[in-house]
């Protein structure tokens, strides 16, 4: 049977280190509220990831259509090299972008990922229009990458990276439920 792209994306989510060496820990600016995964359309949100090795961060962002967008590194944050302790903030503090929920609304999945060495499976193009490298499900170079991060991450067993992994709900604007 041939794989899809969601086959790929249900990989790479699901991938897991087998023995976690040092932790990674994603939050958001809901942090402290009842409904710290609950946002709307339209609202802005800040993300804060930290790690208790020195790592390579990566932070991706994955939708209810399954477009993926790495918020981490980023054109105005170029560097993903994190000091154990050290948390960084999406988008940072001197504020040179924001990040306003679009549609569609839905549930979408927060991963972050730091890694011990360098290596990427990805080459990242941060000099995109919005200065996010993004990976969509309906093009030749979204299957290549989405193929490319789930066979990477799924074959290492080892204790060389570590990951978070979270999900925050979108609602439509002014559309109050419960799930």
């Amino acid at each position: 049977m041939k794989k899809d792209y969601q086959d790929y994306l249900d990989k790479f989510i699901a991938a897991k280190p087998n023995d976690l060496s040092f932790n990674v820990k994603v939050r958001t600016n809901k942090k402290h509220t009842n409904n710290q995964d609950d946002y709307q359309v339209g609202e802005m949100i800040t993300f804060f990831i930290s790690v208790e090795e020195d790592s390579f961060l990566t932070f991706l962002v994955i939708n209810p259509a399954g477009k993926i967008t790495v918020l981490f590194p980023n054109k105005y944050q170029k560097n993903n090299f994190v000091r154990a302790g050290e948390t960084i903030q999406i988008p940072p503090k001197d504020k040179k972008f924001n990040l306003k929920l679009d549609p569609p609304h839905g549930e979408e999945s927060l991963k972050a990922v730091a890694t011990l060495g360098r290596h990427f499976p990805v080459n990242l193009n941060l000099n995109s229009g919005n200065g996010f490298h993004e990976i969509k499900p309906e093009t030749s170079r979204g299957m290549r990458e989405i193929k490319a991060l789930a066979n990477f991450f799924s074959s290492k067993q080892n204790s060389d990276w570590s990951q978070d992994y979270s999900t925050i709900f979108i609602h439509k604007k002014n559309n109050i439920f419960s799930r």
